[in-house]
Protein backbone atom coordinates (compact mmCIF):
# COMPACT_ATOMS: atom_id res chain seq x y z
CA UNK A 1 0.00 0.00 0.00
CA UNK A 2 2.98 2.41 -0.91
CA UNK A 3 1.50 5.81 -1.17
CA UNK A 4 4.86 7.51 -3.53
CA UNK A 5 3.44 9.99 -5.43
CA UNK A 6 0.02 8.71 -6.03
CA UNK A 7 -2.98 10.77 -5.35
CA UNK A 8 -5.62 9.39 -3.76
CA UNK A 9 -9.50 9.93 -4.14
CA UNK A 10 -11.56 9.90 -0.72
CA UNK A 11 -13.24 6.91 -1.70
CA UNK A 12 -9.69 4.81 -2.38
CA UNK A 13 -9.00 5.70 0.92
CA UNK A 14 -11.58 4.86 2.39
CA UNK A 15 -11.66 1.55 0.85
CA UNK A 16 -8.28 0.81 2.27
CA UNK A 17 -9.60 1.68 5.83
CA UNK A 18 -12.08 -0.94 5.41
CA UNK A 19 -10.21 -3.47 4.24
CA UNK A 20 -7.67 -3.29 6.97
CA UNK A 21 -10.33 -2.76 9.59
CA UNK A 22 -11.37 -6.20 8.58
CA UNK A 23 -8.04 -7.82 9.19
CA UNK A 24 -6.34 -6.00 11.66
CA UNK A 25 -5.91 -7.62 15.40
CA UNK A 26 -8.61 -5.98 17.69
CA UNK A 27 -7.37 -2.54 19.15
CA UNK A 28 -3.81 -2.28 16.49
CA UNK A 29 -3.16 1.33 15.56
CA UNK A 30 -4.16 2.62 12.26
CA UNK A 31 -0.24 2.05 10.25
CA UNK A 32 1.38 4.70 9.03
CA UNK A 33 1.02 3.99 5.16
CA UNK A 34 -2.79 4.78 5.98
CA UNK A 35 -2.51 8.24 7.82
CA UNK A 36 -0.50 9.02 4.94
CA UNK A 37 -3.00 8.33 2.68
CA UNK A 38 -5.44 9.77 5.14
CA UNK A 39 -3.38 13.29 5.16
CA UNK A 40 -2.86 13.04 1.59
CA UNK A 41 -6.83 14.02 1.23
CA UNK A 42 -6.54 17.36 2.71
CA UNK A 43 -5.58 19.41 -0.23
CA UNK A 44 -9.17 18.58 -1.49
CA UNK A 45 -11.38 18.36 2.01
CA UNK A 46 -11.82 19.73 5.08
CA UNK A 47 -10.76 17.96 8.04
CA UNK A 48 -13.98 17.14 9.27
CA UNK A 49 -14.98 15.76 6.21
CA UNK A 50 -12.00 12.87 6.21
CA UNK A 51 -12.29 11.86 9.79
CA UNK A 52 -16.59 11.84 8.83
CA UNK A 53 -15.92 9.91 6.05
CA UNK A 54 -13.41 7.57 7.11
CA UNK A 55 -14.38 7.13 10.80
CA UNK A 56 -11.83 8.92 12.18
CA UNK A 57 -11.05 10.67 15.19
CA UNK A 58 -10.81 14.54 14.44
CA UNK A 59 -8.07 15.14 17.45
CA UNK A 60 -5.74 12.70 16.38
CA UNK A 61 -6.63 13.38 11.90
CA UNK A 62 -5.37 16.87 12.88
CA UNK A 63 -2.34 15.86 15.13
CA UNK A 64 -1.20 13.12 12.13
CA UNK A 65 -1.22 16.41 9.71
CA UNK A 66 0.72 18.33 11.95
CA UNK A 67 2.95 15.58 11.97
CA UNK A 68 3.15 15.60 8.23
CA UNK A 69 3.35 18.94 7.99
CA UNK A 70 6.59 18.95 10.25
CA UNK A 71 8.11 16.43 8.41
CA UNK A 72 7.10 18.08 5.16
CA UNK A 73 8.83 21.62 6.37
CA UNK A 74 12.22 19.04 7.78
CA UNK A 75 12.73 17.37 4.52
CA UNK A 76 12.68 21.15 2.91
CA UNK A 77 14.54 22.73 4.89
CA UNK A 78 17.50 19.54 3.79
CA UNK A 79 17.23 21.08 0.36
CA UNK A 80 20.55 23.95 1.35
CA UNK A 81 23.62 22.64 -0.10
CA UNK A 82 26.90 24.67 0.64
CA UNK A 83 30.38 24.22 -1.54
CA UNK A 84 32.67 26.37 -1.24
CA UNK A 85 34.43 26.23 -4.88
CA UNK A 86 37.01 28.76 -5.04
CA UNK A 87 40.50 26.74 -4.98
CA UNK A 88 44.41 27.90 -5.71
CA UNK A 89 44.82 27.53 -9.23
CA UNK A 90 46.76 23.76 -9.57
CA UNK A 91 45.69 22.25 -6.89
CA UNK A 92 43.00 19.56 -7.59
CA UNK A 93 42.04 18.31 -4.21
CA UNK A 94 38.29 18.08 -3.61
CA UNK A 95 36.13 17.06 0.33
CA UNK A 96 32.60 16.61 0.06
CA UNK A 97 31.07 16.19 3.86
CA UNK A 98 27.16 15.79 4.22
CA UNK A 99 25.10 15.27 7.06
CA UNK A 100 21.80 14.19 8.09
CA UNK A 101 19.33 15.65 10.82
CA UNK A 102 19.48 12.02 11.95
CA UNK A 103 22.76 11.89 12.73
CA UNK A 104 24.24 9.92 9.64
CA UNK A 105 27.76 11.33 7.80
CA UNK A 106 29.63 11.34 4.38
CA UNK A 107 32.78 12.20 4.19
CA UNK A 108 34.68 12.04 0.71
CA UNK A 109 38.02 13.55 -0.15
CA UNK A 110 39.15 12.89 -3.53
CA UNK A 111 42.17 14.12 -5.81
CA UNK A 112 42.02 14.80 -9.02
CA UNK A 113 38.52 14.96 -10.90
CA UNK A 114 35.94 15.59 -8.22
CA UNK A 115 32.60 12.94 -8.52
CA UNK A 116 29.65 13.86 -9.96
CA UNK A 117 27.81 15.97 -6.47
CA UNK A 118 24.55 15.71 -7.57
CA UNK A 119 24.56 11.81 -8.06
CA UNK A 120 26.54 11.39 -4.41
CA UNK A 121 23.55 13.54 -3.16
CA UNK A 122 20.85 12.08 -3.72
CA UNK A 123 21.97 8.68 -2.98
CA UNK A 124 23.05 10.22 0.11
CA UNK A 125 19.14 11.97 1.19
CA UNK A 126 17.97 8.57 -0.61
CA UNK A 127 16.03 10.47 -3.82
CA UNK A 128 18.48 8.55 -6.15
Amino acid sequence: MEQGKKRYTLEEVQGLFEKWRKQRKRRGPIPAELWKAATSLTKEYSIYTIAKYLHLNFKELKRQMKKADDAAEGAASLSFIEMDMIAPQGVSECLIEMEKPDGAKMKICCKGNCPDMVGLSKAFWGEA
